[in-house]
């Protein structure tokens, strides 16, 4: 895919914020391999450390996807949302996923972004902390912040119309999420931003899917869904659920809960 190199980009911090990796020397060989894929393409020159603000390189597709682990890289997500970046980002990995544990690092995970800006500290966002995280560390239009506003209250499901919980905002994440007929824990930047034009105009298929995931009315379709995923992503499960195809009278729900318990 290719990454618009943003102010304060290096190659070791766009392997970290792309790749998910943590080990120095994973990270080391995966700048190495950008380095040589761009430097092979013109893409960039002699020197490994230089690159520019707003230049375009390039990186391999293994593994290169925006990626937020239990709410613990909430700035990875920020950026993500407000840059010209158009790859898929990763909330969080589904290997180990179930319906009910996949609310659960949902909602990890938009508690995550609710705290970057949570300056009470009340693990919600009220009306001002939520038009910081829409600012962005600038300045918006009256119309803007109008529109802000309006998000803000449709993203309201409960009682309380003063604050953003971090399920409330995990609903929204749901909806963005499952917007594709996937349920894989990623969504493009076209359908998040589309979600949230949908959920602010009052879209009821969106609305619909926010109170589902809020009242945790969704685990028999989803589960189906994050299965089919997590199967396609480990071949020796595929493998061995092949092999229970061939034989009579297995139950291949039962092997599949069995294997992934």
């Amino acid at each position: 895919m290719n990454y618009q190199v943003q102010s304060g980009d290096c190659l070791w911090s766009i392997v970290q914020n792309n790749y998910g990796l943590k080990n120095d020397t994973e990270i080391a060989n995966k700048v190495n391999e950008i380095y040589e894929a761009n430097r092979q393409q013109g893409l960039m020159g002699d020197d490994i450390n230089y690159i520019a603000d707003g230049q375009s390189i390039f990186l391999p597709d293994e593994g290169a996807i925006q990626i937020c682990k239990n709410g613990s890289n909430a700035d990875s997500f920020h950026k993500w949302g407000n840059s010209n970046d158009t790859s898929e980002f990763q909330m969080f990995d589904i290997k180990n996923v179930n319906a009910k544990t996949y609310a659960v690092e949902l909602e990890k995970f938009a508690q995550g972004y609710i705290d970057k800006f949570d300056t009470d500290k009340d693990g919600s966002w009220n009306e001002q902390e939520f038009l910081k995280m829409i600012e962005n560390g600038g300045t918006i239009t009256a119309e803007q912040k109008q529109q802000a506003q309006v998000l803000f209250g449709t993203l309201n499901i409960d009682n309380d119309t003063s604050k953003i919980s971090a399920k409330e905002y995990a609903s929204l994440l749901f909806a963005a999420d499952d917007k594709n007929g996937q349920l894989d824990a990623k969504f493009s930047k076209a359908d998040y931003l589309q979600t949230i034009k949908g959920n602010t105009a009052g879209d009821e298929n969106i609305k619909n899917k926010k109170t589902k995931f809020y009242e945790n009315n969704y685990a028999k379709q989803q589960q189906q869904q994050l299965t089919a995923n997590r199967n396609a992503q480990n071949p020796v499960i595929n493998a061995q659920l092949q092999n229970v195809n061939q034989q009579p009278n297995v139950n291949q729900q039962q092997f599949l809960k069995d294997t992934m318990a």
